[in-house]
Parts: structure tokens; sequence; C-alpha cells
């Protein structure tokens, strides 16, 4: 990682343990688990197909209806598709996945309850971390870059049992390329997403 991507996470970290120190005592507690599987869409650049997301949160309860933690993700950016030639005679032998792009990293991640009722919540989220966009040629590393990147989503979710809630989240991404990348990448994209929540609850003596 280059020391202009670090120096962009220096705020969020400070962000992060001053809202730890403010917080009450029992923000320490052990976090709600966040899991996310769904597509990406809308990227700009090329390639710009879409594909298959996922994620993961711990997350601490900050006051009634925040809660602050960090977020690893894949994000499937989309493949080009191209005529596969006989290297020999120039046959088309078929269309096969030319470059293939994706984007892995790992955010701080902050959640704000704008709906909550006993079966049903809405939040909003932000996000803000590192992005490592990888391009490959059928599996072989193509060329790679870093980025940092901002986020900001909505869900809602409905609660099944006590500690389990479902939903559905959609994401915007930006990101912050660095001025030496050599080739242009993404800048922008947005997800969907199911999202599975699990709390561990404490039982009422």
């Amino acid at each position: 990682m280059r020391t202009r991507t670090l120096l962009g996470l220096v705020p969020a970290a400070a962000m992060v343990a001053a809202a730890l120190a403010a917080a009450p005592a029992r923000a320490l507690t052990p976090p709600a688990l966040h899991f996310a599987l769904g597509g990406s869409f809308g990227a700009d650049g090329n390639p710009d197909s879409g594909g298959i997301t996922a994620s993961v949160a711990p997350l601490w309860p900050l006051g009634s209806r925040g809660r602050f933690g960090v977020e690893a993700f894949a994000h499937d950016i989309g493949s080009d598709i191209g005529a596969l030639l006989d290297p020999h005679n120039g046959v088309d032998l078929g269309l096969v996945a030319n470059r293939h792009r994706w984007a892995w990293g790992g955010a701080w991640r902050g959640d704000v309850d704008v709906v909550a009722r006993p079966k049903w919540a809405s939040s909003l989220t932000g996000t803000w971390g590192y992005w490592r966009i990888v391009d490959d040629v059928r599996g072989s590393l193509s060329r790679s870059a870093s980025a940092v990147g901002v986020g900001a989503g909505i869900d809602a979710r409905r609660r099944l049992t006590t500690g389990h809630m479902v939903g559905i989240a959609a994401r915007w991404q930006k990101l912050f390329a660095e001025r030496n990348s050599d080739y242009r990448r993404v800048g922008q994209y947005a997800t969907v997403a199911l999202e599975w929540n699990w709390a561990a609850t404490t039982p009422q003596p």
C-alpha cells in the first residue's frame, strides 16, 4: 500500500478513536455481524458488466440507533467478452471472457437507523476505506492498483427472530485513484445485496 493511500485512511482512524473514546461502555459488547451477498452494476470504465459481490462487517452499537465497525468486501466489476481466434489460422473459435476486473478491500463502516420498529428497520450506511482493483485475463494477473474510496447506502430489514434480521441493501461506491496509476480503473459503481444480520442476545434473568 502506498504512502498516499495510508495518509488517506488517517482521518477515518482518528474518527474511530474519537467515537470509541466517547462511546458508553456497552458499545464494547460483542458486535452484530452483517453478511451480504448480491451483485454490482453501473460501473464506469471498462469492463463494466457487473458480477457477484460479498461482504462481512462486525458492527458495535453506538447509542440507541447507531453502529460502527469494519467491513471486508470482494466485488466483481465485470468481464470483457470477445472472440477467441486460432493463433495459427485466425479461425473464430467462439466467445470467451477476456479481461476480468474485481475489487477487494476493507473499510470503516457506520450505520444509523432512520426507522426502528419492532419488526422493521431501515438505516443509512457510510464507509471509508481501501480498495484494491485487480485485472486478470482468464485467471492470470494483468495489472492492479490501489485507491481510497467512500460509500453511501440505504437498507430495509425485517426481524425474523430475536437477534436475526434479513433485508436488502443498496450502495454507491466512489473511488479516488492514485495519480500514478498507469491505466483507467473503475471510478464508481453500485451494488444491491441481500443482507443477514446476527446479534448475540443476553439471556434475561
